[in-house]
């Protein structure tokens, strides 16, 4: 465990690392659908489905819930670290909602 002075340190820089990227995927349609398309790949065309995704991976999860085969069920989705309360993350889950 890192002890508070590091944390102080740390934390910011890598909160804006975090803010870049996510920002970077949700305005970068081009990126958001390489990355849809790779995981996509991977998904069953049906049955049962469980998510765990981490910082970024969580807004790439939420998306994929756009776009997975209509017979595939989520049975569970589960963030870690996630930034989707980001206004970007939220503007951009908006944007997916309401096309």
């Amino acid at each position: 465990m890192l002890p508070d002075e590091a944390l102080n340190l740390v934390a910011p820089k890598l909160a804006s690392q975090v803010v870049r990227e996510v920002g970077s995927y949700c305005k970068s349609r081009p990126r958001r659908n390489a990355c849809l398309r790779k995981v996509l790949s991977h998904v069953p065309d049906s049955g049962d489905l469980v998510i765990i995704a981490h910082s970024l991976g969580s807004v790439l999860a939420q998306d994929l819930l756009y776009h997975l085969p209509s017979a595939v069920d989520v049975k569970l989705f589960i963030t870690v670290g996630s930034p989707l309360g980001m206004e970007v993350s939220r503007n951009h889950l908006r944007r997916l909602r309401d096309r």
